[in-house]
């Protein structure tokens, strides 16, 4: 594993970051990462992390970077994210995350391409998302069918009225008249 933590350098403020990206790690994100409250930079992505993005990641205060791209990450992403006001990139872009993009704070700063590759992820910034197009597909399909339905209702309808018309009034008339001329 190739993590490194970098607080200072000879007496240079240098970004504290840990940086545990393209080693292949597995199983969930440590809800424990939450607890690097002076962490500036975390990076994560090109592994194999599955399972939900800790709450407690909303406790890294002093964060600028957070990335979880390329991982196996499902569910939702947490609102607590919200209140990180110093995140200035952030991306969950090929996971497998659903449900809605928090709203507020930064998360409307963030592009497209921060959340890319996530099939059931869907926000009020995020155009390409699978759940509102299938819902426009099931409306625009739901209205077909209506329209289809009405179409069938108003033919059968103009079907009865004209036998109706038939019955009422054509048949007694042709009657009548077969009666006047016997």
């Amino acid at each position: 594993m190739s993590g490194k933590m970098v607080p200072y350098s000879y007496g240079i403020p240098l970004r504290r970051t840990l940086d545990l990206s393209n080693n292949s790690l597995t199983g969930p994100i440590w809800a424990e990462f939450g607890n690097l409250k002076n962490i500036q930079i975390l990076n994560l992505r090109y592994n194999k992390l599955s399972g939900h993005i800790p709450s407690s990641l909303g406790n890294l205060f002093r964060i600028h970077t957070l990335d979880l791209s390329h991982n196996k990450l499902s569910g939702e992403i947490p609102c607590s994210l919200v209140k990180l006001h110093f995140l200035s990139k952030f991306s969950v872009a090929y996971n497998t995350l659903t449900e809605t993009i928090p709203s507020g704070g930064q998360f409307s700063t963030f592009s497209n391409s921060s959340f890319e590759g996530n099939r059931g992820l869907c926000g009020e910034f995020f155009i390409k998302c699978d759940k509102v197009e299938d819902l426009l597909q099931t409306t625009a399909s739901e209205n077909k069918e209506f329209s289809i339905t009405n179409l069938l209702e108003w033919v059968g309808f103009g079907i009865g009225f004209l036998l109706a018309v038939i019955l009422f009034l054509v048949i007694p008339t042709i009657r009548d008249f077969q009666t006047e001329e016997l």
